[in-house]
């Protein structure tokens, strides 16, 4: 028996966008996938430049919700260097974003379970 396996389904370039203070908009890039069970799960940060700014959890995840109802949401970040990030994402990590925007460790082994495969530290 084979694997379950995830399948993209986002089209390249596509994004959410987070209405910020003062009309200041946003717009962050995401992957999004099925997976075999049907589940999806949006990626935020996949599939373009990682955004470093710290971004209202709870914006995401409400902005998230309107375009892809129930699904997992993850962002990609980097992780601090110095002061800075790293723009190259070679120190990415993955973070769970949960409705309250409180942000959590993936379960990796679920996901990987389930067919998304994720690289993490």
């Amino acid at each position: 028996m084979s694997e379950p396996v995830a399948t993209l389904i986002s089209s390249t370039g596509d994004s959410v966008t987070v209405h910020g203070p003062g009309g200041a908009d946003t717009v962050l890039p995401v992957a999004v996938w099925q997976l075999p069970d049907a589940r999806q799960v949006v990626v935020v940060g996949e599939g373009g430049p990682l955004i470093v700014a710290d971004i209202d959890g709870a914006q995401l995840a409400e902005a998230i919700q309107s375009r892809w109802p129930g699904a997992t949401m993850l962002e990609r970040r980097t992780r601090p260097i110095a002061s800075t990030g790293d723009p190259r994402a070679y120190d990415a990590v993955y973070c769970q974003l949960a409705l309250d925007g409180s942000r959590c460790d993936p379960n990796y082994a679920e996901l990987s379970a389930a067919g998304l495969h994720l690289a993490h530290a």
